[in-house]
């Protein structure tokens, strides 16, 4: 793995983490908890 490969991938992972982070202020607090509950049942 290059470095420019893993930064590209930090920089997809940060812009996942942003958006989910802004759709939760923007539409309710209970986005937040879907999206926990969700990660719960991939793992």
């Amino acid at each position: 793995m290059t470095k420019a490969n893993l930064f590209l991938i930090a920089l997809t992972v940060i812009t996942a983490i942003a958006s989910v982070t802004i759709s939760a202020i923007q539409d309710e607090p209970t986005t937040v908890t879907r999206v926990n509950s969700s990660f719960t049942i991939d793992r």
